[in-house]
């Protein structure tokens, strides 16, 4: 689960987006940025290029864009060649990506030659740009946010990957929308370019050297000098190798400004890891023959329905697990009114929900589909229980349990008790990454409606038994086998492609990094970040947990440096942490500059009240020089930005949702979120979505 806007893909207002991190592997390539529109005038639109024939992919399908240089087109998509290179469109034809080869000696001296090679006319004017040198096996990449209006409602990016004068060029064009329904499709096209030639560092045939005392030395320092770059207050991180426990140890304080330090026994919020415990419960059941993977979903719940008749029956416990199903992110949906909210409603949701992509087609992430295969579960293993305790007493009696997880617990109101906890924190946007804010613990209720996929709480203690679990196939590190092997790796198998070196399974992602088989999860909530980084060929494991919403820099370099230590690895944990450090805090300059105070005449009209049927009441009130954005359960303060197309919008600039936009329509407020518009209108209005 992931809500808090990450600071580093703010590029700009242009790049202002909640992020959705899937954390199916820290292996994942990160996507081209797919941000919300930009907030200036743009140039002319590129010009339409010239007719082509387009084919339609019945399966993935291999299209040169040069000679011996090969994309893969994701099923479903069309994909015409011309001269220039190729170019790629959707099924639902609201994103095209263009790709081509050229030869420059600067990344940015390929993208006129690429636009007018891809018959696209002149690049539309540079909102912001950002280049990096000696980037995996590429001498530099850069990546381009043009310049379109916010009222066009089009995201226009340009990205750039040279190796010598070979410059590799791809423009994506399209919708907000199209990047999260087509992520994972837009990933395996884009990153799985097929260069010949292009030699990417393998570590698949090196042994890993035993995490020894000189090895902890070096990685403990290294950890020490990434908490002070990155501001993040603590965090926890164990080491697992050779079937046990190599390095276990706590980093910073539980709380900005305060004495109280991050200890192994530390209680944190791992977020989505939860996914892969949820499913683990069902892999107990399914050895155990209480339930099966395949069991419908309405045999084993009646109520359940959804939007779509067809979905509805077919549904299978192991596709709630899978992310594959077609059904769309709604995370906004869990942001607002989550207090009184339980399970059985969470349940109840669906009910006029529809896919909107097909069965297995692409990778679509949703927290509630997850709630809803490990509530369904729970209600077989504890009939006649409500769902919430259900899900908590058969998963502390059926795998936290069994495990020796004595610290985890999948209840808020546990957690909450415990003394040895740590605060979530994230980061407002007037005072910036440099002053992580303490978030009241209360704000992270959210996850208990949506248990199942991302209420745990652990300690990193508990997670490195979890790890070693994990790699040992259903055996404790004492030896005890608690979990069948073939249920547990079940969860491993591949269900969908998330890029073009890695699937999810079934709450857990697998991937090809570095030539290596990586396990892997992240999760996030309002004020945590974790990560658990698996490498079952290696027989080693990490995992971290931060109480920061703003830590992904640090769960990256923990995971390099570790590689680097263990593997051999190519030194470049500390310089990353420094270019994500750097880019952190001129995007944030970015949204600075162009992020003013509510104008009188705007205020005015602000504050009321307003009603979604989705999100439910927000208060839009003044207090001093201050308007604030009261969701009940949080509020924020506001922000304001008139773009040169005249479109109005205020910006929330604290967390949760610190940098989302609403966008003022005519006496509403529209929030474009994923694939969705919410619309929240006056109370003496009827509310839309």
């Amino acid at each position: 689960m992931r809500h808090h806007l990450s600071l580093a893909r703010l590029a700009s207002l242009a790049s202002v987006v909640l992020v959705p991190t899937v954390g199916c592997g820290g292996a994942e390539a990160p996507p081209p940025v797919a941000p919300a529109p930009a907030v200036r005038s743009a140039s002319p639109a590129p010009l339409a290029p010239k007719a082509e024939v387009e084919h339609k992919a019945s399966a993935d399908t291999k299209v040169a864009i040069a000679p011996s240089v090969i994309a893969l087109a994701p099923a479903g998509w069309t994909y015409a060649t011309r001269e220039g290179g190729a170019v790629f469109r959707t099924p639902e034809r609201d994103l095209t990506i263009s790709m081509t080869k050229v030869e420059a000696a600067k990344a940015a001296d390929a993208v006129a030659l690429a636009w007018t090679k891809l018959a696209l006319g002149a690049p539309v004017k540079t909102e912001h740009d950002e280049t990096h040198e000696d980037v995996g096996p590429w001498d530099e990449v850069l990546e381009i946010k043009h310049d379109t209006p916010v009222a066009e409602g089009r995201v226009l990016v340009t990205n750039v990957r040279r190796k010598g004068r070979d410059a590799y060029v791809t423009v994506l064009d399209g919708k907000p929308a199209a990047f999260s329904r087509r992520g994972g499709e837009l990933r395996q096209l884009v990153f799985g370019l097929d260069v010949p030639g292009l030699e990417e560092e393998n570590l698949s045939g090196v042994a890993a050297a035993a995490f020894d005392a000189g090895k902890a030395k070096a990685y403990t320092e290294f950890l020490e000098s990434v908490r002070e770059r990155t501001h993040v207050p603590g965090f926890a991180v164990a080491v697992v190798q050779g079937g046990k426990v190599v390095f276990e140890r706590g980093f910073g304080t539980r709380e900005v400004g305060k004495g109280a330090v991050v200890g192994t026994r530390t209680l944190f919020a791992v977020g989505s890891i939860t996914k892969s415990l949820s499913s683990l419960l069902v892999a107990k059941m399914v050895s155990d023959g209480k339930l099966k993977w395949d069991a419908k979903v309405k045999d084993l719940y009646p109520a359940f329905k959804t939007g779509d008749p067809a979905f509805t029956e077919r549904l299978t416990v192991a596709d709630t697990f899978c992310a594959c199903t077609g059904m769309p992110r709604k995370d906004m949906d869990l942001l607002f009114e989550y207090a009184s909210v339980k399970p059985e409603r969470v349940m109840a949701w669906f009910s006029d929900l529809k896919p909107t992509t097909a069965f297995g087609e692409t990778f679509q992430y949703s927290n509630q589909m997850t709630a809803l295969g490990g509530f369904v579960a729970a209600r077989v293993a504890r009939p006649g229980v409500a769902l919430g305790e259900a899900y908590e007493g058969a998963l502390q009696s059926m795998v936290l349990g069994p495990m020796g997880m004595k610290d985890s617990t999948a209840s808020f109101d546990k957690a909450k008790r415990v003394q040895d906890r740590a605060a979530p924190h994230a980061t407002s946007l007037p005072e910036g990454p440099d002053a992580p804010k303490a978030l009241p613990f209360e704000m992270e209720r959210f996850v208990a409606p949506v248990a199942p996929a991302g209420a745990v709480f652990s300690t990193v203690h508990d997670m490195a038994r979890y790890a070693l679990v994990e790699l040992g196939k259903g055996k404790t590190p004492e030896g005890k086998r608690v979990f069948d092997e073939a249920a547990l790796l079940e969860r491993r198998k591949p269900r969908v492609k998330t890029n073009a070196k890695g699937h999810y399974g079934l709450g857990l992602g697998v991937a090809q990094y570095l030539g290596v088989e990586v396990v892997a999860h992240d999760g996030g909530t309002f004020g945590y970040r974790s990560r658990l980084f698996l490498l079952p060929g290696k027989d080693l494991g990490l995992v971290v947990l931060t109480n920061s919403a703003d830590a992904g820099a640090l769960l990256a370099a923990a995971q390099q440096r570790l590689l680097e230590l263990t593997l051999g690895a190519k030194e470049t944990a500390s310089r990353d942490v420094d270019r994500a450090v750097a880019t952190e805090r001129a995007a944030l300059e970015r949204a600075k500059k162009d992020l003013g105070p509510i104008e009188d005449a705007v205020g005015a009209l602000l504050t009321q009240t307003y009603t979604s049927s989705s999100l439910g009441k927000v208060v839009i009130s003044r207090e001093g020089s201050d308007y604030w954005f009261d969701a009940g359960e949080w509020r924020s303060r506001l922000a304001y930005n008139k773009a040169a197309d005249g479109t109005q919008r205020v910006f929330l600039v604290d967390p949760p949702a610190a940098g989302l936009p609403l966008q003022l329509d005519q006496g509403s407020l529209e929030i474009k979120f994923g694939q969705d518009v919410y619309k929240l209108s006056p109370v003496a209005s009827p509310a839309a979505k």
